[in-house]
């Protein structure tokens, strides 16, 4: 399975708790971070920043200030799932992870989490989801897209 996942979005506040974006939650699992293919992208609690998780690995990287649009992405290439932000890799890039459930939870804008739910605060200008990984070309043709459109760096 494949994946890719682009979001246009502002944050307003920080309410903690990894709020997310963006969470898909396996079957048969309890939570984002169970053992099964799950990922996350989330908003940190404590300050300005986010969170791109898969089973295999837990990654934080700072962000811009809040009320500022920015790209959100992951790119899920049936090994290796990338975060980035702004069209930036994450560093120190990309990590073999395990996503290979093709039923569970899709949920923007919440993340389920031990029968919590942590909201994310915000606005959402675009979603894009492909059922492919992005090539470096179409993720550059994207970039341009939607700093055009909606202007994030």
């Amino acid at each position: 399975a494949t994946l890719s996942i682009f979001i246009v979005e502002t944050n307003t506040v920080n309410s903690g708790n990894n709020s997310g974006m963006v969470s898909f939650v396996a079957s048969g699992q309890s939570d984002d971070f169970g053992n099964n293919p799950s990922f996350i992208l989330a908003t940190l609690p404590g300050g300005p920043g986010y969170r791109f998780t898969s089973n295999a690995f837990d990654d934080q990287q700072p962000a811009d200030t809040f009320n500022t649009p920015q790209t959100i992405g992951w790119v899920f290439d049936g090994a290796n799932g990338t975060g980035y932000l702004n069209f930036s890799a994450d560093t120190p890039g990309a990590r073999t992870a395990t996503f290979g459930g093709t039923t569970g939870l899709l949920a923007f804008g919440t993340r389920p989490w031990n029968g919590n739910t942590p909201s994310f605060d915000g606005t959402y200008a675009e979603i894009i989801i492909t059922t492919s990984a992005l090539s470096s070309g179409q993720r550059g043709t994207l970039h341009t897209c939607l700093s055009t459109k909606w202007g994030v760096p």
